[in-house]
């Protein structure tokens, strides 16, 4: 980590994040099929409310069924080994494993150089997107390693393409029930620092 701190200006590190941003577009598609979640293990992730189809009638309305914890939800713990891989990751696993979260979160945090953190926001928000189980594990990962607060802090910045990538990433941050609640409690003293931030959070809510 402390080398990462230290090379963050290097043009090395902005051409890696700029390819890891490009590697992670569309991830979902290029792994195999037993990745992707199903819909209703998808909204136990999500932390979304049951379909109407999993409620029955009763005297005082719908009444929900309770819903079983898969196996997965007991066993991990958003930040630590996921069922399925290996406690380290390696090879391509590397790219969509939540233990990359961190080193992009120190790169957002520490470097002043747009073009990294456009493409470290975009990767976030490239692994973050679509409906397969390790992007809902990405943002329960961004919330874990408190990235929130660093995204909502750089739609402050004055570079229209990184807000645009970060305010990406935080919508794709607020498919998390958790994640949403709490991108609108960091978020409340930011909407009308500039009209270009509220924008991005209309983009972000909408």
């Amino acid at each position: 980590m402390v080398l990462i701190i230290r090379c963050v200006g290097f043009q090395t590190v902005e051409n890696c994040v700029c390819t890891l941003r490009n590697l992670s577009y569309r991830l979902e598609l290029e792994v195999p099929q037993a990745r992707l979640l199903g819909l209703n293990e998808l909204d136990d992730l999500l932390g979304k409310e049951s379909p109407s189809k999993d409620s029955e009638p009763s005297c005082w309305g719908k009444k929900k069924k309770k819903k079983k914890r898969t196996p997965q939800e007991d066993q991990w713990d958003g930040v630590g080994p996921i069922p399925g891989l290996s406690k380290s990751p390696k090879g391509v696993e590397m790219l969509w494993h939540p233990s990359v979260v961190k080193p992009y979160l120190t790169l957002l945090a520490e470097s002043s150089n747009p073009a990294t953190l456009e493409g470290s926001a975009g990767s976030l928000q490239n692994l973050s997107a679509g409906n397969w189980k390790f992007a809902a594990y990405i943002r329960a990962a961004v919330r874990k390693e408190k990235g929130l607060p660093i995204l909502v802090e750089l739609l402050r910045m004055d570079n229209d393409r990184v807000v645009s990538s970060v305010a990406t990433a935080l919508r794709n941050m607020a498919l998390d029930v958790r994640n949403k609640e709490l991108i609108g409690m960091f978020s409340s003293d930011q909407v009308s620092y500039k009209g270009r931030v509220t924008i991005a959070f209309i983009k972000l809510f909408c």
